[in-house]
């Protein structure tokens, strides 16, 4: 039996050594490739059984580029091309798109970040193998791979035979890790590679957790004969368009033969499959948490990555306070937003479109923030300086293209400031304006001068969450929920936002 295989072209001995750490689990094969000529590419290709290819390029960006058109000509199934480049070459990166990569990270690797992306990716390809393969076999019908069930039979990562069962995995993670680290510090080149050297091992505790509790979100399509409407991935029937907005369409859908349902946000064009990718790679990692809404899969169907999250009925905060939210409603609803914004900043990690209509309130009153497709970890290099958010909720750095934890915290000081005087702090913003056209002079009206009955701690609050410059911010939401607390320590019960 052909073994799963990743191919590495040109990575460093390091990058080669992480990328084996984080398969060592599995009966997956990572292969360096050598120097071979473009004309044996399609030869040594199959003789493979390739889930994920990752290309670590150098400055001959014209070869490089033919390198990866190549690949991905040959590459059948269309399995995902991952691209490593130093930040001096970062420049290139569109080249590299329009080749075929469909994604790319920036030098240094931060290892934590970079396990995430790289799960996200492998099982992608996995999932494609497994649709490939259940095609190749007539007659024979691919079974749904379900959150409860993605460790079992169909599960995209498959674990050797002699991988620790996975209810004494949080005993032996931390041996685990420590062996693993033990690896890395070889060589200086090691070390180098991986930025923050402490290396504490706690990363790996929550990476191994998370990828042997079955957090397989890839599927193969389903063999059900189409409908009328076209199915997503032969697998989601889309019933009705929710929204479309800038980076995609939303549309309401139903699993096929489970009548579940789901929401998909289908990207525009190929061409923002990374924003999806990378969205993917932020939902896995901050899933448990309640407040955040749940990603069931990630599927590619027509060249697009689509994802697949949970169906949250209820009603966006603009909707719910057109009903006049009760002051105890609105603190409660606070802290949650407070919680799951602090959770994904303790992992690096900015939502950069925090807005009422990304808030979502269940009918048993607990909070689901949703769009998480502008969200990007601080690490995370784009090679974009253009604005991302909705400008009403957007401090003056980011209208410049420029984003911190703390330019989340100017989004939560603004909902705060809707929830104690139902209005904006600033009226003079045009969500249909160019950036450009902006005023970055932002100076919000002291609270207590419209209402003096809110406190004077809960003005401090909100006005150091819209301190212009960021510097003078909380800079992060556990910052900012430990001073609300400690000032206001019942918060929460009602009595400190007006009616």
């Amino acid at each position: 039996m052909v073994p799963e295989t990743i191919l590495m072209f040109g990575l460093t001995k390091s990058e080669e050594l992480l990328t084996r750490r984080l398969t060592r689990s599995f009966e997956i094969r990572a292969e360096a490739v050598g120097k071979l000529p473009f004309k044996e590419y399609e030869q040594f290709f199959r003789q493979k059984k390739i889930s994920l290819v990752i290309i670590h390029v150098d400055e001959n960006r014209i070869r490089q580029v033919e390198k990866i058109r190549r690949i991905k000509k040959i590459l059948d199934p269309p399995v995902p091309l991952l691209v490593l480049l130093p930040k001096e070459l970062l420049s290139n990166i569109n080249h590299y798109l329009k080749a075929g990569a469909d994604d790319f990270i920036a030098m240094p690797i931060q290892e934590e970040s970079f396990a995430i992306r790289f799960y996200v990716l492998l099982e992608c390809g996995q999932a494609i193998l497994q649709t490939s393969r259940a095609s190749n076999h007539d007659g024979k019908k691919n079974t749904f791979l379900s959150e409860k069930n993605s460790t079992q039979k169909n599960s995209t990562l498959k674990e050797k035979s002699d991988a620790p069962p996975k209810n004494v995995l949080k005993e032996k993670s931390e041996h685990q890790t420590q062996n693993a680290l033990k690896e890395t510090n070889e060589t200086e080149e090691n070390q180098r590679i991986y930025t923050g050297s402490e290396k504490k091992g706690t990363p790996w505790n929550r990476i191994v957790g998370y990828l042997h509790e079955g957090l397989g979100f890839f599927t193969p399509k389903s063999q059900f004969a189409r409908r009328e409407k076209k199915p997503i991935f032969n697998k989601w029937q889309p019933v009705r368009k929710i929204a479309t907005g800038g980076d995609g369409i939303i549309w309401l859908v139903k699993e096929i033969g489970r009548e579940r349902e789901a929401v998909a946000k289908i990207p525009h064009n190929s061409t923002m499959n990374i924003s999806a990718l990378r969205a993917a790679a932020v939902l896995k990692r901050l899933v448990y948490h309640p407040n955040v809404v749940h990603l069931i899969e990630i599927v590619k169907d027509n060249d697009k990555f689509i994802l697949i999250n949970e169906y949250v009925e209820g009603l966006t905060l603009p909707k719910r306070l057109e009903t006049r939210m009760p002051p105890l409603e609105k603190e409660k609803i606070f802290l949650q937003l407070l919680s799951v914004t602090a959770h994904a900043h303790d992992h690096k990690i900015m939502h950069r479109d925090i807005k009422p209509e990304n808030i979502m309130i269940r009918k048993d009153g607990i909070l689901k923030l949703l769009d998480f497709g502008s969200a990007k970890e601080i690490s995370w290099v784009d090679g974009n300086i253009s604005p991302h958010g909705t400008l009403n909720f957007m401090p003056p750095e980011q209208i410049q293209g420029k984003t911190c934890l703390a330019s989340d915290i100017w989004a939560l000081g603004i909902i705060l400031y809707i929830f104690s005087l139902n209005r904006l702090p600033f009226c003079n913003q045009d969500n249909s304006a160019y950036p450009m056209d902006i005023e970055l002079n932002m100076c919000a009206v002291p609270p207590r001068k419209i209402n003096p009955d809110i406190s004077n701690a809960l003005e401090e609050v909100i006005m150091t969450c819209l301190e212009e410059h960021f510097e003078k911010r909380y800079q992060n939401a556990s910052v900012l929920q430990n001073d609300l607390l400690e000032k206001i320590p019942d918060f929460g019960n009602g009595t400190h936002i007006p009616a």
